[in-house]
């Protein structure tokens, strides 16, 4: 499941970035000749940032423990001849702001990363085949109000027998709960 691969990706996502995708170049692994395309990667539009409060009714900015969002993804695609797989080195990076409700200095969320058949209409949803959660867990030490948490995560999908990836995408996204899903459809991600 681990694999190095030799096409470069890289995706930036700003502050304001609301959507991002990214097609890969054309590249190759070491011994293998096919020059297909990697995955689209895309961050979902309404769970690209999470605002958590402090527990109770108060919704103001003195309540936030933090603020996340995604800054950028960045990868490695390799193919491998035997085996139909595609391996994907990805890495993710995420902003996080700490609150003036938190008390802590401390922030543990969850994000996910989903591998899905692109949609064959457009505007229908794309099927997810499979959707891993990675946890998330930092320390405002000495003062900090402000850090950038990386990631490294190591992907494989199976291969199209076609060979065309076009029909896969990687969808990115924070895990949030209901009430944080409803602040970001009524105040916009970060």
């Amino acid at each position: 499941m681990i694999q190095a691969g030799t096409a470069r990706m890289y995706l930036n996502f700003g502050r304001f970035a609301l959507v991002a995708a990214l097609v890969l170049i054309a590249a190759c692994a070491k011994d293998n000749k096919d020059l297909a395309p990697c995955p689209e990667a895309k961050v979902l539009m309404e769970p690209s940032s999470l605002t958590r409060f402090a527990p109770g009714p108060g919704r103001d900015p003195t309540d936030i423990l933090f603020e996340a969002s995604f800054r950028r993804v960045a990868g490695d695609c390799g193919y491998r001849a035997k085996g139909g797989k595609i391996s994907i080195d990805l890495t993710v990076v995420i902003d996080i702001e700490r609150g003036a409700g938190n008390r802590d200095a401390a922030a543990a969320f969850r994000y996910f990363v989903a591998v899905a058949h692109a949609a064959p209409e457009k505007g229908a949803d794309p099927l997810v085949i499979d959707r891993r959660s990675f946890p998330v867990s930092v320390d405002f030490t000495g003062g900090l109000t402000m850090l950038r948490f990386t990631d490294t995560l190591d992907l494989a999908i199976p291969r199209p027998d076609d060979r065309d990836v076009r029909k896969y995408v990687l969808l990115l996204g924070m895990e949030l709960s209901e009430e944080e899903l409803r602040y970001n459809k009524s105040h916009g991600p970060r």
